[in-house]
């Protein structure tokens, strides 16, 4: 049987399932998590064991792309939550650098949820109010600034959101956030070296960017042709002009 999915989450399942399906599979995520660049961090996640969920509900701080649960030998236990951006088949370009700046633009009036970097932010607010004052924080309210649309934002009472959130709890202390991003590698290493990294976000929110990261879906396609992952290669192939600029 061949399943082929369509665009960004069918190439997200592709990629997660079938490390998942593999022999090798905590050697094969870290070895595409070691690909990622963390700019400002001096620590990568180390990979033991792993548990992911996908698309994820956390109510009124989004859905998760996927959030991986680290388990290491050697280190504290970890978390990444992975926001996942295409480029469709209609835009010829998708630059990171405008992803920003619509962000920046809706912080002056309304943000735009789908946005990469609105997302992002979510879940650090999510992910610092949980290690600040646990569920009972999450349960009253996590207040925003007035480009949100909610002023005060709750992770709600649905038990499997609840049950997700408590084993993100567990594995909170060290969180990063990592963006896999449809832009070419010099473009998103230079924007993050340059205007991300002068930005002065600080001035409207509070963002704590040291565990951000980045990785391009070329840089995941190379992955998967040196560990012959053939089934995400098929769904790239399939996608193909759909997912970035080949």
């Amino acid at each position: 049987m061949k399943i082929t999915g369509y665009s960004e989450r069918g190439i997200l399942n592709a990629l997660l399932y079938e490390i998942s399906y593999s022999n090798n599979s905590n050697g094969l995520l870290n070895d595409l998590i070691s690909r990622a660049t963390f700019p400002f961090s001096r620590s990568q996640p180390q990979v033991g064991d792993a548990e992911i969920l996908i698309e994820q509900s956390f109510s009124d701080f989004g859905d998760a792309d996927a959030l991986v649960l680290l388990n290491s030998d050697t280190t504290q236990r970890s978390a990444i939550f992975i926001e996942a951006k295409v480029k469709s088949y209609q835009t010829r370009d998708w630059k990171i650098e405008d992803e920003f700046s619509q962000f920046r633009s809706g912080l002056t009036t309304k943000a735009n949820s789908s946005n990469l970097f609105t997302q992002l932010y979510f879940k650090y607010c999510l992910v610092r109010a949980l290690r600040e004052g646990g569920m009972p924080a999450l349960q009253r309210g996590v207040p925003f600034p007035s480009w949100s649309s909610r002023k005060l934002r709750k992770i709600g009472s649905n038990k499997i959101v609840l049950r997700a959130t408590e084993l993100l709890q567990r594995n909170v202390g060290r969180t990063f956030f990592l963006a896999f991003v449809p832009d070419r590698i010099d473009r998103v290493s230079t924007f993050f070296h340059t205007l991300f990294a002068k930005a002065d976000i600080d001035e409207t929110i509070s963002w704590d960017i040291e565990t951000l990261g980045y990785l391009t879906w070329a840089q995941i396609g190379e992955f998967c042709e040196v560990n012959n992952l053939r089934r995400t290669l098929g769904v790239f192939e399939f996608n193909k002009g759909q997912i970035y600029a080949m």
